[in-house]
């Protein structure tokens, strides 16, 4: 995939790449390989959004895609201060599993809502519907087959704490009633193995999580 300074800026360039095939085939029968975009000029001024001077850290993220399409679930922890480029490194990462045709959602843990639990799940869960929604029929019951086939009767749980969720499962009635401490239990399984039911060698998930220094203690028991 190309980054998008790598591409034709102008319709300009492509029309005199086009018309130089052209000219190259009515010669000559053929059009052999040239050196594209040579009149390509772009209106504005962009900056290249690639990363330098990031060739280790780049590295380890592609070996930890590469464990995490092999099935092993690496977590990897990126910190620093401000401004030193964690979301470029991010954004490197989402390059690598669009490539590998994967999945990849955020979610954003906030401080004042570090007392809600498992608010960024719930949230990333969110985005994973969605995703699942706009890929089609085919995926969307694929998808519905495989929570159905791993959650049982406890999807139910899943739609009451993910009501999103519903547009995948189906309307479902309401999960029997546990101990809060049971209930919790139960419901940071149900999650992790729907995130799970998202992850496949064939599509490998990625779940990041930003700011997780205000995440709470439910999100850290689904990480373990």
């Amino acid at each position: 995939d190309l980054a998008p300074e790598e591409r034709y800026q102008s319709a300009w360039g492509l029309i005199a790449d086009l018309k130089e095939c052209q000219r190259r085939w009515r010669e000559g029968g053929t059009v052999e390989t040239f050196a594209l975009g040579s009149a390509d000029r772009s209106l504005q001024f962009r900056i290249p959004q690639g990363l330098y001077g990031r060739d280790e850290d780049i590295a380890l993220l592609a070996r930890m895609h590469a464990r995490a399409v092999a099935g092993r679930g690496p977590l990897l922890l990126i910190s620093g201060p401000a401004g030193v480029g964690k979301s470029s490194l991010v954004h490197e990462l989402q390059r690598m599993t669009a490539a590998s045709r994967g999945r990849f959602v955020a979610g954003q843990c906030e401080q004042l809502l570090s007392s809600v639990p498992l608010h960024a799940v719930h949230q990333a869960l969110r985005r994973l519907v969605r995703q699942t929604l706009e890929e089609g029929a085919a995926e969307t019951a694929l998808i519905r087959e495989r929570l159905q086939e791993v959650l049982g009767v406890n999807t139910a749980v899943l739609v009451e704490a993910v009501p999103e969720t519903q547009a995948l499962v189906g309307e479902q009635p309401p999960p029997n009633p546990l101990a809060t401490a049971e209930s919790s239990n139960r419901l940071t399984l149900v999650l992790a193995r729907t995130l799970q039911v998202f992850a496949s060698p064939q599509r490998p998930l990625v779940l990041f999580l930003d700011d997780l220094q205000w995440t709470d203690g439910a999100t850290l028991a689904l990480l373990q």
